[in-house]
């Protein structure tokens, strides 16, 4: 009895350090999306209104859930803008 719950704390605790040890083994920044802005029309008068889209690519091996995911566990995509001065994002 006394050796299997040995080995079950060391199983615990490898299931629990292995996915850190793998972020410090990262070379490099973590992968990002790249993300192009679709213009309607490429001049805008002030005071204008104007539609855009966001194309967003993502690299291999990474993924995105929904904004709204079924499952509550899963963490939502979440699309912050940061416009520049004088633009308001509707």
């Amino acid at each position: 009895m006394r050796r299997h719950l040995s080995t079950a704390r060391l199983t615990v605790r490898v299931c629990v350090l292995l996915p850190v040890v793998a972020l410090l083994a990262q070379d490099g920044p973590p992968p990002r999306a790249q993300v192009t802005p679709l213009l309607e029309q490429d001049n805008v008068e002030p005071g204008a209104t104007v539609r855009a889209a966001v194309r967003v690519s993502l690299p291999e091996g990474l993924h995105a859930n929904a904004h709204k995911p079924r499952d509550p566990s899963l963490i939502p995509l979440v699309l912050t803008v940061n416009p520049p001065a004088g633009v308001t994002v509707e």
